[in-house]
């Protein structure tokens, strides 16, 4: 058969992206920060865009905006502001104590911006002149709480334990330390102490080992685990810094039980390790958080304000537009000034639509969790990106570009909008849907309040979970009880009589 070439026409259709629209998918996505640098950019490359001037003289305009930004970060404050005074931590000396009390010491001297003792604490860092890391000249430092911060997003999927985690990393201190101020969170996200200490828990896994303890003891404690070589000696030991630090070994081997040379074999594995673990990362600024979105309190209903201080203001410049218009003689010139007039017009246009749509969305938001703002973190309600989309008309790709990278600001904090999005259950006739998280506290309160002679099954759980409006299988309150480690109904029964 003989090769031949035609030409055919097809006709076929296909989605094309335009760059407005592309870019308009951007300008959704960007944090508050980005987008002020995108529009500064543009003012800059587009002569047909000015900033939008407030009436008045100058002297009023600064005035008027020192006291909007005042105000801003008041309010800012007091949502997100704890009772935590700052006081230095009582165990600060032990740091030194402990560690220089050893033959051929660290310096005394440490530098509150970075830790320079990396070689004697074994963190196998190089330090001192002849150090070079390229990634440091190529990237900024980071900061321990972006470190954590990474972290938290990837390991915590439970948006409740999300928005403990927040609180505590705002308490964490530059050497890694949380100083835990448990009224404060408890109040404001109506929460127990035992899911405090519970996320706790879980951040004290995080990287570097010893990040999130409460005292130094503690930090110690948690990298010996690490290790694998906790023991009841080290446990007598790290309860008696104060002697460590004096060398008594004669009083610490009394107190271990065993000879002074073993004492001083785990003294020296004390001193290999960390007691700054949040020292190696850059120092950072502290800054206000300011949120894109105001959820206050008016009467008995909510409202949504947008917080204007982070809206760029621009305006399309149409009186010297139609000046360089009238002088543009070649095509070139045309077609420059028809191009940078679209880009201006497309520009306020985006800008609006990604202002209206955080509003809708934020509102869609603050409805389905009203429960949550109202009566604490138990009442998570469950939701997702389909069902705010369904609520505000628009598709939940746009939902999941909108609420990325904001934050809503709250009575009981400020969080990143995508942390309220769990998954959920399905409620009994006439009520709404309940977080599957809230089921799980429900279920664990539950047990806990039981007694020997009245230990509950599954099927009575579920019965429970029905009369507060929760209607699930005894299938899935087992799967629950599981997930959170809790013994069946027989073995907690012979436990408990033991």
């Amino acid at each position: 058969m003989a090769l031949k070439q035609q030409l055919v026409q097809k006709q076929t259709q296909s989605l094309v992206m335009t760059q407005q629209l592309q870019q308009s998918l951007k300008i959704l996505q960007l944090s508050a920060q980005e987008l002020q640098d995108f529009v500064e950019q543009e003012l800059q490359e587009n002569p047909f865009l000015q900033r939008e001037q407030a009436e008045g003289d100058d002297a009023a305009e600064s005035s008027l905006s020192e006291s909007s930004e005042s105000n801003s970060d008041s309010d800012a404050h007091d949502m997100i502001q704890s009772d935590h005074t700052g006081e230095d931590n009582p165990l600060d000396a032990n740091y030194e104590n402990v560690w220089d009390a050893q033959e051929n010491a660290a310096p005394e001297t440490h530098s509150t911006d970075h830790y320079d003792g990396a070689e004697s604490w074994g963190s196998g860092s190089v330090s001192g002149e002849y150090a070079y890391d390229m990634e440091q000249q190529l990237a900024p430092p980071l900061s321990l709480k972006d470190h954590v911060l990474e972290q938290i997003t990837l390991d915590i999927q439970d948006p409740q334990k999300r928005i403990i985690a927040l609180h505590l990393v705002d308490m964490l201190d530059e050497n890694g330390y949380v100083h835990i101020e448990y009224d404060a969170i408890t109040s404001r996200l109506e929460c127990s102490y035992e899911d405090v200490d519970e996320t706790l828990e879980t951040l004290q896994h995080c990287d570097p080992t010893g990040v999130f303890a409460r005292s130094l003891a503690e930090c110690l404690k948690l990298q010996l685990q690490e290790r694998g070589v906790f023991n009841p000696v080290l446990e007598i030991l790290l309860d008696r810094l104060e002697l460590v630090a004096a060398r008594d070994y004669p009083v610490l081997a009394k107190l271990c039980g065993v000879t002074e040379s073993d004492v001083a074999e785990y003294c020296s594995l004390l001193r290999t390790l960390n007691p700054r673990p949040g020292g190696d990362f850059a120092t950072e600024v502290v800054q206000p958080l300011i949120p894109d979105v105001y959820v206050r309190r008016r009467n008995r209903e909510w409202a949504v304000e947008l917080n204007t201080e982070t809206l760029p203001r621009v305006l399309v410049n149409r009186e010297y537009y139609a000046e360089i218009k009238g002088r543009a003689r070649s095509g070139e010139d045309k077609q420059y000034v028809s191009t940078q007039i679209n880009s201006a017009n497309w520009l306020t246009k985006a800008l609006h639509q990604r202002a209206e749509t955080l509003t809708k969305v934020a509102a869609a938001m603050v409805e389905q969790q009203r429960a949550f703002l109202e009566q604490g973190i138990y009442f998570l309600k469950p939701m997702t990106l389909a069902q705010i989309a369904e609520k505000v008309g628009v598709h939940e790709s746009t939902v999941g570009r909108v609420t990325t990278n904001k934050y809503i600001a709250t009575p009981r904090g400020i969080y990143e909008m995508k942390y309220f999005f769990a998954s959920g259950l399905a409620a009994s006739q006439n009520e709404e849907g309940v977080s599957s998280i809230s089921v799980k506290h429900m279920i664990q309160e539950m047990i806990e309040s039981e007694t020997p002679d009245d230990i509950l099954s599954d099927d009575k759980l579920a019965s429970m979970l029905k009369i507060r409006g929760v209607d699930v299988a005894r299938r899935t309150v087992a799967k629950y009880r599981e997930g959170l480690g809790i013994p069946t109904s027989s073995e907690r029964k012979r436990l408990k009589r033991n």
